[in-house]
């Protein structure tokens, strides 16, 4: 018996808009769809470019603030890509899983070519 369904793939969805914490210092990044990211690690500052991947985005290297910041865990400070599960952003240093943040705000629909 043959099925006249085809298989469906799923669309990438879109990283555009802003991943948060609820941390007490509200660490996020915003991801712009001109390739621009910027965000906070809860102290200082990240403001560099982004090339989306299938699974999230590589970040290009970037210079931060370095402000030393009392009872601030600054664990995004060191992001270099991201990988999107569902409305969470996983953030990685390498290998090294550094955090998660959330999808705040509206959320996009799939990426169309």
């Amino acid at each position: 018996m043959e099925s006249s369904q085809q298989p469906t793939t799923q669309e990438p969805r879109s990283i555009v808009g802003t991943w948060g914490s609820d941390e007490k210092s509200h660490p996020y990044l915003t991801f712009s769809a001109d390739g621009r990211v910027e965000g906070t690690d809860g102290c200082n500052g990240i403001f560099t470019s982004y090339e989306q991947t299938n699974d999230g985005a590589e970040l290009e290297p970037y210079i931060s603030t370095r402000r030393a910041c009392v009872g601030i865990d600054p664990w995004l400070k060191d992001v270099t890509r991201v990988a999107m599960n569902g409305d969470e952003l996983v953030a990685y240093s390498g290998s090294d899983r550094l955090g998660v943040l959330k999808r705040e705000g509206d959320t996009p629909g799939p990426v169309h070519s």
